[in-house]
């Protein structure tokens, strides 16, 4: 449980810093954002596990997850979209998950949540952080 309060509060610290978070977040951004952190939590629960990061966020089901979280503009499942660069017709509700590998496996990562008009979150992980 404490576990989950200090990421929640990491994350909101986060979240606030990202440039063009100031405007308001609709009630279905705030969903994706909370969806996301569905996301979140299970890749921490893997790398406790594995001391790395998947290369897929579809790994995590249905071990670490029971499905992937919905993606709330579209109601499939929240996706990987595979790049930085926004694209307003398939990014909405969906993150890009950057991966930084060594020796062949995935030791930390980002991930930017998108909303409607492009990156509503930010989340940087590293397996070695302190919980």
């Amino acid at each position: 449980m404490l576990k989950k309060t200090i990421f929640a509060l990491l994350l909101t610290v986060l979240l606030a810093s990202v440039p063009g978070c100031g405007h308001q977040l609709t009630d279905t951004e705030r969903l994706t954002l909370k969806n996301a952190r569905e996301f979140l939590e299970a890749l921490t629960d893997y790398s406790i596990e594995y001391a790395y990061y998947p290369e897929d966020l579809a790994e995590l089901a249905p071990r670490w997850m029971q499905k992937l979280p919905e993606n709330p503009f579209t109601g499939q499942p929240m996706t990987d979209t595979g790049s930085e660069e926004f694209d307003e017709n398939t990014f909405p509700g969906n993150v890009y998950y950057a991966k930084v590998r060594k020796n062949g496996v995935v030791v930390n990562f980002t991930m930017l949540v998108w909303g409607e008009e492009g990156q509503i979150g930010i989340y940087r992980r590293s397996p070695n952080a302190a919980y």
